[in-house]
């Protein structure tokens, strides 16, 4: 039943987002946006764009794996360690080549993830960082 309501409210934000950001896939931003209003569907989706990564270009694969951190946070969904090495990765991408508008996204779930393994000394240090950074 879930899936007759996602579908038009997915064709709804593609045809918002096919004009916007021609820098990324609409698809992810798509994914983007459900993040904020039904994680869940979120990760179902981004799920289903496993499979096509590789017809990403660079700068879309970093941006799904960022998108692949902020669905769980968004469903509140704890950590693992693979997370806890994803988060760096994408922080360490994001800080020295990445789109610097996503920079902030990186800080957040990198301190994110950090916090969630209560590793209150790295957590700090990101949030400071980031406040250095972008505040």
């Amino acid at each position: 039943m879930k899936s007759i309501f996602i579908f038009p409210f997915i064709m709804v934000l593609s045809s918002l987002f096919s004009c916007r950001h021609q820098g990324y896939l609409s698809s992810l931003l798509i994914a983007d946006s459900l993040c904020e209003a039904n994680p869940d569907s979120a990760i179902a989706f981004l799920y289903g764009l496993s499979s096509h990564q590789s017809e990403f270009d660079d700068d879309s694969r970093w941006y799904y794996r960022l998108l692949c951190l902020k669905a769980k946070c968004k469903a509140y969904i704890k950590y693992n360690e693979g997370d806890k090495v994803e988060a760096m990765a994408v922080l360490d991408h994001y800080e020295n080549s990445g789109d610097r508008n996503l920079l902030s996204r990186a800080y957040y779930y990198a301190g994110s993830v950090a916090y969630d393994f209560g590793g209150c000394t790295c957590w700090s240090r990101i949030f400071s960082t980031c406040n250095g950074r972008i505040g």
